[in-house]
């Protein structure tokens, strides 16, 4: 019985995903996608990415969390 139920689950979620993927919408409908996704108004002004930035805030950061380590190793008695 449980067998049955699952394999009917399986099979209509199948069912449901092929659907889904034959799916098409109509002109009418595409172009009003269109002109929403072209309307801008999701749009954001983004910052200029900047590298040199990240690698230094990176560089920072591992820094610290070496000396940290290096800190506790000290504090605790680790010998070198």
């Amino acid at each position: 019985m449980k067998s049955e139920l699952a394999s009917q689950s399986h099979t209509s979620t199948i069912r449901a995903i092929t659907m889904r993927k034959n799916q098409q919408l109509s002109e009418e409908d595409q172009s009003r996608v269109d002109e929403y996704l072209n309307s801008g108004f999701n749009k954001t002004d983004k910052k200029p990415y900047k590298p040199w930035t990240l690698l230094f805030i990176l560089f920072i950061v591992v820094s610290a969390m070496g000396f940290v380590a290096i800190w506790l190793g000290k504090f605790m008695g680790v010998d070198q």
